[in-house]
């Protein structure tokens, strides 16, 4: 025991029942190149504890990622938190986090997709390119704090050196479990090969009528699994996921055919609206600008009742030396 938190070494296998693989903290920090999502929720963890001043006994907690629960969907209960993947339990571990912030305790809490998808998209200019590193990794950051976990970034033509871009997107994306998707100006098939090899975070690509031929063609010998996005009305040969991006309209029916995956668009100042959860969608996509307002959405958390909160611990001064 050392530090906040718990180091056990190597990894303990449970009972086939539970169907997990237990993580345990460790004490020492590490930066988040290379790092994984439970790591960048330990990171959150650690700093909401030293805010606080709060001693190691404040996070004891064990991580469990467990397949008995859905994918985004995770638990904290007592000493124990399980998520689903590593994208719940940075989510778990972000709530526990904010739990400490507030009240000095973890609170046993619970949270669960209800939409699938919940996406940004980001028109990047010259300037955007210039932006320090530590812009986007606390962008990435701000988006798993509102519970996003897609980002379509929307490319300027050739002219920025994007295969150094895009090395550090995947970078910050990774440790936040957020799924790019890139709209990329028309590029030759050799070039468009190279990009999706620079990291499994780039899980799909959007496909204009001018490109949809080099972007399924692409998608098809990736040898993992990429989705090709389009507008309405584009046709995506058989055996290539796709996925349809439509403008939202109120009351407007299924943008494609019956059983296609599709994700409303709303401009940018646009509100969540209520019909959202009940129209078929998989997800929304918004402007990166409106994050702050859709916070959230999609997502849900409920909160059990509230620990007894912890005082930050008061050092008593030194008793004064006695008198002669």
């Amino acid at each position: 025991m050392c530090g906040l938190f718990r180091s056990s070494g190597a990894s303990a296998a449970l009972p086939a029942r539970l169907s997990a693989i237990w993580l345990l903290l460790a004490a020492s920090g590490q930066t988040l190149a290379g790092a994984g999502p439970v790591d960048a929720g330990r990171a959150e963890v650690r700093s909401a504890a030293e805010a606080r001043k709060l001693s190691g006994a404040a996070f004891r907690h064990l991580i469990e990622q467990s397949m008995a629960l859905p994918l985004e969907s995770y638990q904290i209960q007592g000493a124990l938190i399980r998520g689903g993947s590593p994208r719940a339990l940075l989510y778990a571990l972000i709530d526990a986090a904010g739990s400490l912030t507030r009240r000095g305790v973890v609170s046993a809490s619970r949270g669960e997709a209800e939409l699938a998808i919940r996406g940004v998209r980001r028109t990047l200019r010259g300037a955007d390119f210039d932006l320090p590193r530590e812009h986007w990794q606390g962008w990435f950051r701000a988006l798993a704090m509102a519970r996003f976990n897609r980002a379509r970034l929307i490319l300027p033509p050739a002219g920025q050196d994007l295969e150094q871009f895009l090395r550090m997107t995947a970078e910050f994306a990774d440790p936040y479990a957020i799924d790019v998707t890139l709209d990329l100006p028309p590029v030759a098939p050799a070039a468009l090969h190279g990009i999706l090899r620079i990291s499994p975070v780039v899980r799909a690509l959007y496909a204009t009528h001018g490109n949809l031929e080099t972007a399924t063609g692409t998608a098809q010998a990736a040898g993992r699994y990429v989705v090709v996005e389009t507008a309405p009305g584009a046709t995506v040969q058989p055996g290539i996921p796709s996925r349809v991006l439509a403008p939202w309209r109120a009351g407007a029916g299924r943008p494609c055919a019956p059983l296609c995956e599709f994700v409303w668009v709303f401009e940018a100042g646009s509100t969540a609206p209520p019909g959202l959860k009940g129209s078929g969608a998989a997800g929304f996509e918004i402007d990166h600008s409106d994050l702050e307002a859709w916070s959230g959405a999609g997502y849900k958390i409920s909160q059990s009742a509230p620990a007894p909160a912890r005082k930050a611990p008061v050092r008593k001064k030194a008793a004064t030396a006695r008198k002669r």
